[in-house]
This record gives C-alpha cells, structure tokens and sequence, in this order.
C-alpha cells in the first residue's frame, strides 16, 4: 500500500479511535485491578483508595499516552508528508517565550470560567499536589507525559490531517478536537484557545518538537502556579477586566495568525470527507455531555 496524504478522514478515524482505545485500555486497568484486590485481599478497598490517588494516575496517564503514541506512529507511516524534528535554538526560545506569555495572557480568563462553572455547580477532578512527592510524580503524569502524547496525536497526525483544507479550518476544527477530548468543562476553553496557537506553530512549521516542547512549558507552569500556590488572583471586578483584556488581544493575534500572511496556500473542499467530520464530532460531543453531566 503506498503513502497517503492524510485529510479529514485521517484525522477523524485518529481522533475517535484515540478515545475508543482509551477508554478500553482504561477500563481493562481497572476491571484487572479489582479483580486481583479481590482475590489476594477478599475485596476492592485497598483498589478504591489507590485509584484515588497520584500512582493511579500517572499508571493511566502512561496507558493513555501510549495508545495516542501508537495511533500516532501508524498514521505517520502511511504519511506522504514527514515530520521535521531538527530544532533550531533561536527558534525554540522564541516558541518557549510565546508559550510563557500565552499562558498568563490566558490564566486569568480560565480563572474567571473556572469559578463561573464552580457557581453553577460543576465539579472539578483535579489530584491533589499539596506534597512534594505529588509535585514530583505530576511532572510526569501532569506535564511530562500529556506532551508529548497529546502532541504526537493531536498536531502530529490530526492537525496535519486538516492542513489540506486551509490555516484557518484546521486552526480551528483541530483545536476544538483537542478541546473536545478532554471531555470535562472546566478543560474547554484553555485547550480551545492553546491549541489554536499550537495548531498554528504546527502548520507553519510541520515540527512536532516545538509544539511538544511549547505543551510541557504550557503544564509545568499551571502545576507550579498550583503547587506554589501563586496567588494571580486580584480584585474581583479588575480581575475580570484583567481577563476580557488579555484574552482579546490574545485573540487577535491568533486571528491575525490565521487570516494573514497565508497567501498562496492551495486549500480543498472536504467532499465525502465531512461525514467524516460530522460523525466524529456528533460522537465527541455526545460523549463530552455524557462525561460532563456523570463526573
């Protein structure tokens, strides 16, 4: 079989698959852990209160990780187009820089819905960081490992998969996948708005290392600022204006990003491939609703 240029079917096929598999692999971690609990212990207590704490979690998080690597490394061999992986330093600090800024330019707008969604009665289930052993171990469950899993999925094979149809399609419809995926409220609009920036950097360069190096900054900082206890709340009403302010001129860069400087770029029309599109977002949307309302 020769090399495909993947498109929306590609990136449609991934991005369900990614949640099929993981959701499979995550329940077998599960049924197999309290079926051994109950036959060395006679019950499932000592699995409950594991699973409730940072080991489980990063044991899923490397189960989850490692089906969005495996997806990644089939779609990419059947790519005509290769990844380029070779860095250049002025260029990865600049990336590095634009991550950093990105993140307290958009900290203030997630702390506003955040507690919006709080008000409302939704229900975070963040871990617990407060110890450094939980500090430690959420460099590799929180930051670590997400970014590169997620990067290699999302950017690496469905960011690429919609680069045919245009920046602003593919800015736009992979970030919303990257949203979507999540499958939780209070992980909607930050991932929305990184991901459209790390959606651009992808499209225009078609390196993985940036995006990957620019995710991990992206999460350190948010377990710092959770782990130090940061304190980048103000006054209440400033803040709010604080946010509304940053997050709109942060907007207009990515606009600008998107909608200029892009001539000459050949797009297509998605043709038969928009079932595909549809179906796999009525999919994940339907399971976003069904998570968010059973978490």
């Amino acid at each position: 079989m020769g090399k495909l240029e993947l498109n929306a079917f590609h990136s449609s096929i991934a991005w369900v698959l990614g949640f099929v598999f993981c959701q499979l692999a995550l329940l077998a971690f599960t049924l197999i852990g309290a079926t051994v609990s109950q036959i060395v212990a006679g019950n499932t207590e000592n699995f409950d209160i594991f699973m409730d704490g940072k080991y489980a979690y990063l044991i899923q998080t490397i189960i989850m990780e490692t089906v969005f690597v495996s997806i990644f490394i089939y779609f990419n061999k059947k790519s005509s187009e290769k990844l380029n992986y070779k860095v250049s330093p002025k260029k990865l600090i600049i990336y590095l820089a634009i991550a950093i800024a990105a993140f307290f330019c958009l900290y203030p707008i997630v702390n506003c819905v955040d507690s919006l969604l709080t008000k409302l009665g939704a229900h975070s289930n963040g871990i617990d960081i407060s110890h450094p052993s939980d500090f430690v171990v959420g460099i590799f469950s929180l930051a670590i490992l997400p970014a590169i899993g997620e990067e290699l999925l999302f950017r690496g094979i469905i960011t690429r998969g919609y680069k045919p149809y245009g920046k602003a399609v593919c800015v736009i419809l992979s970030a919303l996948s990257f949203a979507i995926f999540h499958l939780s409220p209070y992980q909607l609009v930050y991932p929305i708005l990184f991901g459209m920036l790390l959606s651009i950097i992808m499209y225009k360069e078609n390196n993985i290392i940036y995006t990957i190096a620019m995710h991990l900054t992206n999460n350190f900082l948010a377990l710092a600022v959770a782990y130090f206890n940061i304190p980048l709340v103000f006054n209440h009403f400033s803040y709010i204006i604080l946010a509304v302010v940053l997050v709109t001129i942060y907007l207009g860069l990515i606009l600008y990003a998107m909608f200029f400087k892009n001539k000459g770029s050949k797009t297509q029309n998605f043709g038969k491939d928009k079932f595909w599109v549809i179906g796999a977002f009525s999919i994940m949307i339907v399971m976003w609703i069904v998570f968010s309302i059973v978490a």
